[in-house]
Parts: structure tokens; C-alpha cells; sequence
């Protein structure tokens, strides 16, 4: 795979975040992007495209059933890491894991720049911010009047 040009990267970073049709970038997050400098590094969670969009079974799936569909989603996106890490290396970024979780995707560190060609791939699903998680506030209050479980 031959690596993006960062230049053409950056302007296709534009384009991914404003068209929300076809983009693998969130409007929002594509927003924030266009907000940094392309050679600024921010945290990502790549899902790798693991070919899983036939529909789920009429059932419930058996525990061996669950594993082995696990085991085959974490060998399909184990194919692009070789991909994915070249392209890591031209941004200056790196993987935070090893190997794809069971759901396909893979936290990174990389450029701004970097991000908007994971997008341009087509064995990248989706590129998602990696956010920070806050505990929520006011649990102990009472739900406003009116509202029901």
C-alpha cells in the first residue's frame, strides 16, 4: 500500500467531515479536526472493516457460536494491521493495542493529517474520537415531575 500524500490527506479531511453521507468521520469530530493543525497528534480508536454486515441470527447465538464469531472478526481486522501500522509509521502515530479487540477496532496515536487517511481507506469502517469518560452528575436527585419509568 503506498501512503497517502499528507498534503492531499488534510484536504480530504475537509471533505470526509463535511459530507456526512459518505464520511468515516463524525460531523462533529470532523469539526474538532478542522479546528487543529494537520501535524498535531490526538487520540483515535480505528474500527477495521471485518465484512460482518450480514444480519444477526433469528436466535439467540450459543456460547461457542459467540466465540467463534469473535475469533473470526478479530482474524479479519488482524489482516489489516500490517496495512494499518505502515500508514501509522508515514503519520508519525502508533497502535495503543497489540491486535484488534473483538469488535475490530484499534485505539491509535497519530497526526491530525493521518486521521483523514485512515478515513480514505476502504479497510478502515470508521474513525472515531477516543473521548474521555466522565462519571455523570446529580445521580442522587430525583427525576424532574412528570417523568416515569
Amino acid at each position: 500500500m503506498a501512503p497517502a500524500n499528507e498534503g492531499s490527506a488534510s484536504e480530504s479531511s475537509n471533505t470526509k467531515a463535511s459530507d456526512p453521507k459518505t464520511s468515516k468521520i463524525s460531523p462533529e469530530f470532523g469539526a474538532r479536526l478542522n479546528q487543529l493543525e494537520p501535524q498535531q497528534k490526538i487520540r483515535a480508536i480505528v474500527l477495521l472493516e471485518t465484512g460482518r454486515g450480514r444480519p444477526l441470527p433469528a436466535r439467540r447465538q450459543t456460547y461457542n457460536e459467540r466465540q467463534a464469531a469473535i475469533a473470526q472478526v478479530r482474524e479479519t481486522a488482524q489482516h489489516a494491521m500490517g496495512e494499518l501500522n505502515t500508514l501509522l509509521q508515514h503519520f508519525d502515530g502508533h497502535s495503543l493495542a497489540a491486535a484488534p479487540d473483538a469488535l475490530g477496532s484499534v485505539p491509535v496515536e497519530l497526526t491530525v493529517a493521518g486521521i483523514a487517511a485512515l478515513a480514505a481507506v476502504p479497510w478502515v469502517k470508521a474513525v472515531l474520537e477516543d473521548q474521555d469518560i466522565h462519571p455523570a452528575r446529580h445521580l442522587h436527585q430525583r427525576p424532574k415531575k412528570g417523568w416515569q419509568a
